[in-house]
């Protein structure tokens, strides 16, 4: 009886120390306004992210963070870029902002938010049908074509000639739309991720039905944007990132997205 009462009180004093450690860890909101594969892959009901880079990443600053004791758990979440900037601005954003970059924000000095050190290199590519003689070296040879892109998405150079008429924009909800745009030939030409366009050839897109143009639209590092108001994450963020730009083994998954999914 006495050893069976120890046990039972035991159980019940780990049970409350796990709740009284998971009452302390600080919950870290982990936003994204990307949608698109492979950053981010949504699950059937498109509403749970359930793989991708992203995730990747976070899962990557949980396991630092449960390894240095750091009392921090990271959650990724979408969030709408509209309603996001709109949040940042009111300084009402409750989480920090992964795989975006200063210029985007309007933060090219880096003054109005903290900004981690960069976790991945990217690129933003042309993409025309297999059979397009469309050549690109500056913005201008664009001038009187239809351009497939997202609603609500802003491209140095191409965005301001779509202001001024100068190129038609098709606006499209997904990447996977502006590949059906090019494909039903209802566009000319259509810029997105090479990590995206990449994930489409390797599911359901033929990749000899598209030609990626030499020249990409832009080349560019992704970060993690960092309210003021949540400077104490930097540190976190900035060591747990060191390490995974060392670990070779997250630039081999990294590249594995270009093939394997």
């Amino acid at each position: 009886m006495v050893s069976r009462f120890i046990y039972s009180s035991l159980l019940f004093l780990f049970a409350i120390a796990s709740q009284l450690s998971f009452a302390t860890e600080e919950i870290i909101k982990v936003y994204t306004y990307h949608d698109k594969p492979p950053y981010v892959i949504f699950g059937q009901e498109s509403i749970t992210i359930q793989a991708g880079i992203y995730l990747e990443l976070v899962n990557h600053l949980n396991a630092n963070s449960s390894a240095n004791n750091d009392g921090l758990r990271y959650e990724l979440s979408f969030l709408p870029r509209v309603r996001l900037e709109s949040q940042l601005k009111t300084q009402q954003l409750d989480g920090i902002v992964i795989g975006v970059n200063p210029l985007w924000f309007g933060d090219s000095t880096k003054q109005k938010y903290l900004w981690s050190n960069t976790f991945m290199d990217d690129k933003d590519i042309f993409l025309v049908n297999s059979d397009s003689t469309i050549e690109f070296q500056q913005a201008s040879d664009l001038k009187g074509l239809t351009i497939a892109l997202g609603r609500g998405t802003y491209y140095k150079g191409i965005s301001e000639l779509i202001k001024q008429g100068k190129i038609k924009a098709a606006s499209t909800n997904s990447s996977q739309q502006n590949l059906d745009m090019l494909a039903y030939q209802r566009a000319d030409i259509t810029i997105m991720s090479e990590l995206t366009a990449n994930y489409f050839f390797n599911n359901g897109y033929p990749r000899s039905s598209f030609k990626i143009l030499t020249k990409p639209h832009d080349t560019f590092q992704r970060s993690l944007l960092i309210p003021k108001s949540q400077s104490h994450l930097l540190v976190f963020i900035n060591r747990a990132l060191n390490k995974l730009n060392l670990n070779s083994d997250w630039l081999v998954e990294y590249d594995n997205w270009l093939v394997s999914i």
